[in-house]
């Protein structure tokens, strides 16, 4: 069955010849060609190896993988590992030339860089990254076709409603099933050459995408992003786009009932500037009446055509289940629940048989376009261009959070909410200290959002994670996960594809 989410994300094919050298070699046998381009990108926490593509001088694509050992930042300030980790790379060439950078993750490609500049003159104090990759006959371009690079990093987080509740149904705080809103999230950072700045210096931007693929339980009201620390003093202008699957690539058009609650409610805020919140609100929309009865044409990528609407289950639009989505050992299954309980609730993209997976999903995008660095001195430059690359790169920079309808909101384990208004709403971080004062019996006193017996309502996942099944339990499903966090990343990197249980888990769509 083919999967919407495969497209949510740019994807590319690659072949180059490696050299993996250390720091401690001279500049010549490091750097066997005449330019250079360093680059920082994240990758899930268990990447092995990621993909090096370029041209060569004949026009042919040549692919070629490059082991890799990430590096898993130490958690601080009670945050939980990250379950991302970060690579160097040295891409080296002799001319000037391009490549594209990505990795596999369930057989899929995710891009990491495209179009990686290499244009830096070799010289006697260039030092190498921790992985080089020679290209050993690229295609030459000219200053002006190397164009421009494209950072990404992308994953998924999933929340749980129950904040500030600390009850758990097993022996780790991992054991709810965290699909009361799951979104897919791709970061971008469009970066141009020092030397084509003056031209070409527009093209600079951060772009945030959300993509809301579940909404497990009537209490989410609102999902987004706090961008920590990205400095509001470079942005020069700002657009956004509410579409369906990404805004580039929509496949039609979203059905009328979304224009006046999930477009409406898709908002940006600068009010802090160093804080700047992307959210989308009355995403409980998705479990009422028009989710499941107004249809709209959904176009895939072979241009065919078919009606659906965003919600099967409700009003069954859906006579029965499409039963080929998941595991017929569901059919035993009287713990917690059975599945005839399960199929009979009505949230969005998490009951078995009623997964819209050619439905395609409500996506925000938010563009901040920078300003001209050509016009910046080459401090304020640096400083520019830092600002947007750790936006993507720096994970734990990137805030997530739902709010209830009740307006309470829910974030990561030690991560702050928003110290601003949200339309209209008071301050989230007012409102997290008022119910934190009348929890202080079960909640931490010293870390947000973790309870004294452990549990959280929040976690970040790599790109493409399976969410579970409604009213079933994460830690089940991903019985390596509790330990990761609790070794700190030392252990269990792979949680997300060792040991996990299939019939948990929601079919890819």
């Amino acid at each position: 069955m083919k999967c919407c989410i495969y497209t949510l994300f740019a994807t590319f094919a690659v072949a180059v010849l490696v050299s993996s050298c250390s720091k401690d070699n001279s500049v010549e046998e490091i750097y066997d060609g005449d330019f250079f381009g360093n680059y920082e990108v994240t990758v899930p926490a268990a990447t092995k190896s990621v993909f090096v593509t370029y041209t060569t001088a004949t026009g042919e694509k040549k692919t070629t993988e490059v082991a890799v050992e990430p590096v898993i930042a130490a958690p601080k300030d009670g945050k939980d590992v990250e379950p991302f980790g970060t690579v160097n790379l040295t891409l080296i060439a002799d001319s000037r030339s391009v490549a594209d950078v990505y990795y596999e993750i369930y057989g899929k490609k995710v891009m990491l860089l495209e179009n990686a500049v290499i244009n830096q003159k070799v010289s006697s104090a260039t030092k190498a990254d921790n992985v080089s990759v020679k290209l050993p006959e690229p295609k030459e371009y000219e200053t002006a076709d190397l164009g421009y690079t494209f950072h990404h990093s992308s994953g998924v987080v999933m929340f749980d409603d129950s904040w500030p509740k600390a009850e758990r149904t097993g022996s780790t705080a991992y054991d709810s099933d965290y699909n009361d809103v799951v979104v897919d999230y791709d970061l971008e950072a469009v970066v141009v050459p020092d030397e084509l700045l003056a031209t070409e210096g527009w093209r600079e931007q951060v772009k945030v995408v959300l993509h809301v693929r579940t909404v497990g339980g009537q209490d989410p009201a609102r999902v987004g992003l706090i961008l920590e620390g990205f400095d509001q003093q470079y942005v020069d202008s700002i657009e956004e786009y509410k579409t369906l699957d990404s805004w580039q690539n929509p496949h039609g058009e979203l059905p009328a009932w979304t224009k006046n609650t999930l477009q409406e409610n898709s908002l940006h805020y600068e009010v802090n500037p160093l804080r700047p919140c992307i959210e989308v609100g009355a995403i409980f929309r998705l479990n009422e009446a028009n989710a499941g009865t107004e249809e709209y044409t959904r176009i895939d990528d072979k241009g065919t055509a078919h009606q659906t609407v965003f919600n099967p289950r409700v009003k069954k639009y859906w006579t029965s289940p499409k039963t080929e989505q998941y595991d017929a050992s569901l059919n035993q299954m009287t713990k917690p629940y059975t599945l005839a309980y399960i199929q009979n609730l009505i949230y969005y993209n998490t009951v078995p048989g009623y997964v819209n997976v050619d439905g395609g999903l409500y996506t925000y995008t938010v563009v901040y376009k920078m300003k001209p660095r050509a016009d910046m001195s080459a401090a304020e430059s640096a400083k520019a261009l830092k600002n947007m690359l750790d936006a993507v790169n720096v994970t734990t920079n990137q805030n997530f959070f739902m709010v209830k309808k009740n307006t309470w909101p829910i974030h990561l384990k030690g991560y702050e909410p928003a110290d601003f208004a949200v339309k209209g709403i008071n301050n989230y971080k007012s409102i997290y200290t008022s119910v934190f004062n009348n929890n202080k019996a079960t909640l931490d006193e010293t870390v947000p959002y973790v309870a004294k017996n452990g549990m959280v309502w929040a976690f970040k996942c790599p790109t493409l994670t399976k969410h579970i099944w409604e009213k079933l339990y994460f830690g089940q499903a991903y019985p390596n996960y509790a330990n990761w966090v609790e070794k700190k990343g030392a252990e269990d990197a792979d949680w997300y594809t060792n040991g996990i249980k299939g019939d948990f888990l929601s079919c890819w769509w």
